[in-house]
């Protein structure tokens, strides 16, 4: 028989919050060093200018007239920061970030201009593992939702989730690692240098285009999600 007092055994099991890395460019600052990147990450070629109003809502970081084939804004935080400590974490869960894409028409002199439809992408990269002359770069990356349909490629402030399974034991479905021979996701994870946010699908075959892109609210998400687990010590969880 089931024992009356079994309430006042019921425990908490683990109750946690994920930790966020924000930044809204809302008072005109960049503290992780996002870019704009014309190549990898070990090569930055770009930088971007925040702009204190137009944003989704408020500040928000502007590529201004921009020559890229696979256009993206990268990071590679310094030691200390928040971004640094999230890519450091092994534990990082999701991240996201709201893209607008503005109409050529503002540069009549810039072409060419690329508007195929593709699909946004995350990556992650590893410039350390592989000690080159340049840098040889080890990437992981997905590609997730279509950017808006537009004949001139323009689109307005929309907003891209990616999720990350930093505890699978393998690479995930969806997602690409480029890698030596031995190398895994965990090895990834572990070894992440740079964190990029892709307007072009990384699989596309593009040419470096005329873009002008705007990013705001990026969110970098690690460590346990919010879940609260009891058990009754009779029945396991409930």
């Amino acid at each position: 028989m089931r024992a009356l007092v079994a309430p006042l055994l019921m425990i908490l099991a683990g109750s946690a919050a994920a930790t966020d890395v924000v930044e809204t460019f809302d008072t005109n600052a960049n503290p992780s060093g996002w870019s704009w990147l014309s190549g990898s990450p070990s090569a930055i070629s770009q930088n971007g200018t925040v702009q204190a109003e137009g944003g989704n809502p408020g500040g928000w970081f502007d590529s201004g007239q921009y020559f890229s084939d696979h256009p993206n804004i990268s990071a590679f935080p310094s030691p200390g920061t928040p971004l640094r400590l999230a890519l450091d974490s092994d534990a990082l869960t999701s991240a996201s970030v709201d893209f607008e894409r503005f109409d050529s028409a503002q540069f009549p002199n810039c072409r060419p201009f690329y508007s195929a439809p593709s699909f946004f992408s995350i990556a992650f990269v590893d410039t350390h593992s592989v000690i080159t002359d340049p840098p040889t770069d080890i990437i992981a990356y997905m590609n997730e939702e279509i950017a808006p349909p537009s004949p001139a490629g323009a689109f307005p402030w929309t907003n891209v989730t990616f999720a990350i399974p930093a505890d699978s034991q393998e690479t995930p479905k969806g997602w690409t690692l480029q890698a030596p021979d031995g190398y895994t996701w965990s090895d990834m994870l572990h070894n992440i240098d740079a964190i990029s946010m892709y307007v072009v699908n990384l699989d596309d075959l593009t040419f470096d285009a005329c873009w002008r892109v705007g990013a705001d609210n990026i969110r970098v998400s690690y460590g346990p999600s919010d879940e609260t687990v009891f058990a009754d010590g009779f029945d396991g969880p409930v």
